[in-house]
């Protein structure tokens, strides 16, 4: 069981590098975001599903009826090295063979599979304290609805604008009434394009392949298209870019005001929104 599921991820991990170099080859400099976008997101589920696939034995194996393994001998309580020796039924024909030790196959297998689960613990516990510190926001902060049903959660306990699904964080204050709608404008890009979902996918894909270092960079890459995804959005919706682009300078992006995996860049302070 063990042995099956580290090939699984050795498979999931290898196709999930090969995703990302195509991606970093061919459309890395792409300025269509919503196809970087879908390639991103399709590639990661690609990613795990692909190896559960069936494929045909091709070459060799298809003139290989039967292969069973018959061990000749016990391994003792007390033997830390055995070599026994197996029939090999290949095609009608009985072979003998030796096959090589393989405690020590056995033991770094277990060994590779003990540290693989202890990562993936720490990185699981790691997005629910993330999860868990968002709850812990939402119960001590204020609301507002807007129009189109965008929940406004205010605190004081961030300094820069997040969202997670229809959730939009913001801070009682520092955002100036001029440039409050744009920001506004571009988190409910996040929240229409569902952004959170991508989010999602991309930190349970580094908690179960958090030892391959492409599954991290598959994260950063979702984010950054998001980004460019919202600026487009705002942009589309009337605003000078001239003038986004002093607005997102002004506003200076606080990651670690909230679980930054669920963080979107913006600004803040509320609209005029009806009170709940």
């Amino acid at each position: 069981m063990k042995s099956e599921i580290l090939l699984h991820l050795l498979y999931t991990s290898l196709s999930l590098s090969v995703f990302y170099l195509i991606f970093w080859l061919f459309l890395r400099k792409s300025t269509h975001f919503t196809l970087n976008r879908a390639y991103l997101v399709l590639s990661m589920v690609l990613s795990i599903t692909l190896p559960l696939v069936n494929v045909p034995q091709l070459g060799f194996y298809r003139n290989v009826d039967k292969v069973t393994l018959i061990p000749d001998e016990t391994i003792s309580r007390n033997s830390s090295k055995v070599v026994p020796q197996v029939d090999l039924n290949v095609n009608g024909e009985t072979k003998k063979e030796t096959t090589p030790d393989i405690t020590s196959a056995i033991g770094f297998t277990s060994l590779f599979f003990w540290l693989y689960s202890t990562g993936l613990a720490l990185m699981l516990s790691r997005l629910l304290m993330m999860v868990s510190s968002l709850w812990s926001l939402y119960r001590s902060a204020r609301f507002k609805t807007l129009p189109d049903g965008t929940r406004l959660v205010i605190t004081h306990k961030i300094k820069a604008p997040s969202s997670f699904f229809n959730l939009l964080f913001i801070p009682e204050s520092g955002i100036s009434d001029n440039d409050i709608h744009s920001i506004i404008a571009h988190e409910q890009v996040h929240i229409w394009q569902y952004h959170s979902l991508d989010i999602l996918l991309a930190e349970l894909t580094v908690a179960f392949l958090w030892f391959n270092p492409f599954s991290w960079l598959f994260k950063r890459a979702i984010r950054n298209v998001h980004e460019y995804l919202a600026d487009e959005g705002v942009v589309h919706q009337g605003i000078h870019p001239r003038q986004y682009q002093m607005l997102l300078l002004k506003y200076a992006v606080d990651k670690t005001a909230i679980p930054e995996q669920y963080t979107q860049s913006a600004g803040l302070k509320a609209p005029d929104c009806n009170d709940e």
